[in-house]
């Protein structure tokens, strides 16, 4: 039953609610489009004048431009992996044969670039999903590896999952997003077969193929981005389903298979994860320790523990039964990513850009980048608000004195379990070549320290991430780093709602602020494409137990007529069909019409790309022009 009293307090703020720009929803209105390209018109005259911006452009296109390449995928004797030489746009699908030589399989189109692919077991096929200037909706496609030939199979409309082949390689499973349906489609046919239908529009489905058995299918129903979920397994010739796990039990996500044992990371019953196992019943196969398991992958007869210790990464090797084999080397203190069953895992730090490794043989490649030298990374803690001790990375140049006014850099994001971890940037590297203090911190809401400190960070809690972010702030200034008027502060999506948060709250203390496709809108989030599932860490608005703490932080809510408002630059983008421009648009009206300074409220939109795939290099390079150029010009003193 709902709280009496909560109702009594809810319905007089629904009532009273204002939203003065209700109007930017109609996002393909001749009003809202015109409105747009003023405001774009208006942000690109003020960004082209700002001196330094050619210079900050040159040094952006020295980060940017290197070799890089994805995680490989092993089929076979084939590696796949998406990769882009230097000098190109976007990234393509490449292939190495097992005699080493390399060839690109699929070149990515700027208007439809690749988004990702499945490779058949046999090693084959490769289905391939592209989407239109980068937005989450994809098409799928088919290509014969062996001939080059692009197949005329296409699925449609799959958004926020991945094709899964059958065991038999003649064809993919998929799940129909809108209709939340698994189909399963057979190369060659036309028509394709549905499978299973679940219903409910606030579950959504994950497929994973178990592979010890022809013709069943495991996948996993969850009730939001990061919440629990129920696991099954279908024989897709029978239509019988077995529920191996019940919704509510915890988060349950399948890793793999060793020595006919199906493997999965769950957090029933603790905080920092462990790996179960199911072979006609559960057993623990690793325990829960100090450090947070965030991925676990069989290799052969071996398992390769992917742990967090204090935001960091480190590699633990078991045997099929969980006895531990010791401590896998890494090259510093950052962020690994596991390449699946494959014996690869990816390694970057704040001065590092992506390189891949081989589990036994050692480095695979490395990108040939301009070099970071002479800077240190420090990972400092501070006590917040509520006296809870958080961590933040802080990278300078070697014998940085602390006299309280160097320019800072401070992201963050705090939400959805996502733990941020220390990462190569082209932006951060331009900004720390140019003299300034790279700054990240790990909020609460995220996933650094298991499931209780992201929930600390959500729903209610929400209010704790912005404190800590806030927290962090002082402790820069108290420390000497900075000072208010040289502390720009930035985050992207979730991110983006930390930055509009704070800076509204906190006006005072900061002296820029870009939020990037921000949910800014906390009232109306929900009613607009993927957003029905952030209420697993947000709240619901329509719920009137939630609606009042959303509206309390709301950023887009909490603007104030008069107040002096630090510069921002607030960007989105024209496809972004994940957090809907309208977030950005509403908020940057209605503090451009609030704002009690002098200092510029800005609107950038991007044409032609999404929440964050699909971007090309220049389009990626434009972007961060326009940031460093922002911060550079509004923190006062020209960087050195």
């Amino acid at each position: 039953m709902v709280n009496f009293f909560i109702l009594l307090l809810a319905f007089p703020l629904f009532a009273g609610v204002q939203d003065p720009y209700a109007y930017f929803e109609e996002m393909k209105a001749p009003r809202t489009i015109e409105w747009v390209e003023a405001q774009n018109a208006q942000t690109l005259s003020y960004l082209k004048e700002i001196p330094e911006r050619e210079a900050i452009h040159k040094r952006l296109q020295l980060f940017s431009d290197y070799e890089n390449y994805g995680l490989p995928v092993l089929k076979g004797e084939r590696l796949f992996f998406f990769m882009r030489a230097k000098g190109e746009e976007l990234h393509h699908l490449a292939m190495v044969e097992s005699d080493g030589e390399m060839s690109v399989l699929l070149p990515s189109h700027p208007k439809a670039p690749l988004s990702s692919f499945e490779v058949s077991g046999d090693g084959k096929f490769v289905a391939y999903g592209v989407s239109e200037s980068g937005a989450d909706k994809q098409v799928w496609k088919f290509l014969n590896v062996e001939t080059g030939e692009i197949l005329a199979d296409e699925i449609e409309g799959i958004q926020f999952s991945t094709p899964i082949w059958c065991a038999k390689n003649a064809g993919v499973y998929y799940i129909s997003f809108e209709e939340n349906v698994i189909y399963y489609h057979k190369l060659g046919e036309e028509r394709d077969l549905p499978i299973f239908e679940v219903k409910g529009e606030e579950r959504q489905l994950l497929l994973e193929l178990s592979r010890p058995f022809d013709n069943v299918l495991l996948f996993e129903v969850i009730t939001g981005w990061s919440r629990d979920n129920a696991v099954y397994l279908l024989d897709v010739e029978k239509r019988e389903i077995e529920e191996l796990v019940p919704m509510g039990k915890g988060q349950y996500h399948y890793m793999g298979e060793v020595e006919g044992q199906l493997l999965f990371l769950t957090d029933e019953g603790v905080s920092r994860n462990r790996l179960v196992a199911y072979q006609s019943g559960w057993y623990e196969i690793v325990p829960e320790n100090d450090k947070t398991l965030m991925e676990a992958v069989p290799m052969g007869n071996k398992i390769i523990c992917n742990y967090l210790e204090d935001c960091t990464s480190v590699l633990e090797c078991f045997d099929a039964s969980g006895h531990p084999c010791g401590r896998l080397p890494l090259p510093g203190k950052g962020s690994v990513t596991l390449a699946g069953e494959a014996p690869f895992f990816a390694y970057t730090d704040v001065m590092t850009p992506q390189a891949i490794y081989h589990i036994e043989k050692g480095l695979y490649f490395k990108p040939n980048s301009e070099p970071l030298s002479g800077y240190v990374t420090e990972q400092r803690f501070f006590k917040s608000k509520d006296g809870t001790e958080v961590s933040l990375f802080v990278t300078h140049k070697k014998g940085l004195k602390l006299t309280g006014d160097h320019p800072t850099f401070l992201y963050g994001y705090g939400g959805f379990n996502i733990p941020i971890t220390p990462a190569y940037s082209p932006l951060i590297a331009t900004w720390l070549d140019r003299g300034g203090v790279f700054v990240s911190v790990n909020l609460r809401g995220g996933g650094e320290y298991g499931k209780e400190w992201h929930e600390a960070g959500t729903k209610g809690n929400k209010q704790n991430v912005f404190d800590d972010f806030i927290a962090a702030a002082e402790f820069l200034i108290e420390s000497g780093y900075t000072r208010p008027d040289k502390l720009a502060i930035n985050g992207r999506s979730n991110g983006g709602l930390l930055v509009g948060a704070c800076l509204v709250q906190r006006p005072d203390l900061f002296g820029a602020a870009v939020p990037q496709v921000g949910v800014l809108d906390m009232l109306k989030f929900n009613h607009f494409t993927i957003g029905w599932s952030w209420t697993s860490d947000y709240g619901n608005p329509d719920d009137p137990e939630d609606f009042p703490y959303l509206y309390a932080y709301s950023p887009y809510h909490n603007i104030q007529e008069g107040v002096h408002y630090p510069p921002t630059l607030i960007t989105t983008a024209d496809h972004d069909d994940r957090v809907v421009p309208l977030h950005s648009y509403k908020f940057a009206a209605a503090l451009q019409e609030a704002q009690g300074g002098p200092d510029p409220i800005l609107l950038r939109v991007y044409p032609d790309t999404g929440h964050g795939r699909g971007r090309s290099l220049e389009q990626a390079i434009e972007e961060n022009t326009d940031i460093l150029s922002f911060l550079s010009f509004v923190l006062i003193t020209p960087l050195p």
